[in-house]
């Protein structure tokens, strides 16, 4: 069983030529699952550098404001 890329249960069952999910009735055939994983991959690891990138941000303009004595 595989984990279904919407509802995230382990409910994916193969019954051939579909994936089924047991739980929210997606159906989808290999070559789509895979699209749908790899998308949903590329989307969080996005979320993921821009979440980086705005604490990276966040710590060097805490620190030029440490810096020019504007932090108490």
């Amino acid at each position: 069983m595989r984990e279904c890329p919407e509802c995230g249960f382990f409910t994916l069952k193969w019954e051939s030529p579909f994936y089924v999910c047991s739980k929210c009735g997606l159906t989808l055939r290999r070559h789509e699952l895979n699209e749908l994983i790899s998308r949903k991959k590329r989307e969080r690891l996005e979320r993921d550098l821009q979440e980086e990138g705005k604490e990276k941000y966040k710590r060097q303009r805490e620190y030029l404001d440490w810096y020019m004595g504007k932090g108490s």
